[in-house]
């Protein structure tokens, strides 16, 4: 196994894991759930990316996003909003937990109840990430472009 810490942000520690490890889905989920209150996402390769808890003004953004779309949510009263803690299982096998997103009731539609309660698989479709003080510019926009590829419609 290797690690490395991501340029210029001490904050992001990438493990390259395969093969070596491999998880399920639901193996990878089970590591997040013993470890909650680490910020963990999985490329397409399998490597782990581990972030330290956010801070207080980024998490103060992240929950007025939230509440906006959820708001919009609601007034619209089509689809479902999920905030930042969720976890999405995408096409590509990579799991990501954008700042907030919407899924369409088509794609809920495809989701049973039981699906809901680990990683949601499917890729929302509209999404909102937030480039924290601890983010590199390039880094979020791999992450937007590995969105839009595996069906995210629209992505800010």
């Amino acid at each position: 196994m290797r690690a490395e810490i991501e340029a210029d942000s001490p904050f992001r520690v990438r493990f390259f894991l395969p093969p070596i490890v491999k998880m399920t889905q639901d193996e990878f989920f089970d590591l997040c759930q013993l470890n909650d209150g680490i910020w963990f996402e999985r490329t397409a390769e399998g490597d782990l990316i581990v972030s330290s808890p956010r801070g207080g003004l980024t998490g103060m953004q992240y929950a007025s996003i939230s509440a906006q779309l959820h708001g919009w949510g609601k007034r619209t009263g089509v689809g479902r909003v999920i905030g930042s803690s969720t976890g999405f299982g995408l096409p590509n096998g990579a799991n990501r937990s954008p700042v907030a997103s919407w899924i369409s009731p088509k794609q809920m539609a495809k989701i049973t109840p039981a699906k809901m309660n680990g990683f949601v698989p499917v890729c929302p479709y509209f999404l909102i990430e937030v480039l924290s003080p601890t983010d590199r510019l390039c880094f979020t926009q791999a992450k937007m472009h590995e969105y839009i590829v595996n069906g995210c419609k629209l992505g800010w």
